[in-house]
């Protein structure tokens, strides 16, 4: 005795035995069906990391060429780097632009290795182009007196000391957080 989900059951329909049961759904599922196809390969064309690590990005379009290889649809591994490279995204356009320039063959987990390494380095810059503005002040700071930096030390608290990526917007930053320390010099030196 077996059970089928509902959603399997109109195709067995008119069934009398359990190996044609078998038989039907084993010629619907097994080679898939062309409907079924057309939509993994849509997919797998359609794909973008977005915010996604490399590692779920990749696991998920290998998984569909998988699967299409499973239907007796292989994609062919040039498809496949075409497709995950068409679907990176503008933070590895450089890198896809290097690939474009190779002219030897690289399988894809050649690619894979590859794509973890950029996605390293490309972190690695991020943190190293991140600068606090207070930071970048205190670095071209002339006061050195006790007060002044506890001073700067409680501007750097009300200033909220953001990580700002946009060089113009770090330097209008810096002018503010400037402002901020010698108003509240200011109002220091008045209350003393």
């Amino acid at each position: 005795m077996f059970t089928v989900s509902e959603g399997v059951l109109p195709q067995l329909i008119g069934v009398t035995t359990a190996k044609a049961a078998w038989n039907k759904l084993v010629s619907t599922y097994a080679f898939g069906s062309k409907a079924q196809i057309t939509d993994l390969r849509a997919q797998l064309h359609n794909l973008k990391r977005e915010n996604s690590s490399i590692e779920t990005y990749a696991v998920c379009d290998k998984g569909i060429a998988d699967w299409l290889a499973v239907l007796h649809h292989p994609v062919l591994d040039e498809e496949l780097i075409e497709f995950v490279v068409a679907g990176l995204g503008p933070a590895f356009r450089l890198f896809g632009r290097m690939l474009e320039c190779r002219t030897d063959d690289f399988s894809f987990d050649d690619l894979y290795g590859m794509l973890l390494t950029e996605e390293r380095h490309l972190k690695h810059e991020e943190e190293a182009t991140v600068i606090s503005p207070l930071v970048q002040y205190s670095q071209f700071s002339s006061f050195s007196s006790s007060s002044s930096s506890r001073m700067r030390g409680r501007a750097a608290i009300e200033a909220g000391d953001v990580a700002i990526i946009n060089p113009l917007l770090q330097i209008k930053v810096m002018v503010l957080n400037h402002i901020i320390i010698c108003s509240l010099r200011y109002f220091y030196n008045c209350l003393s």
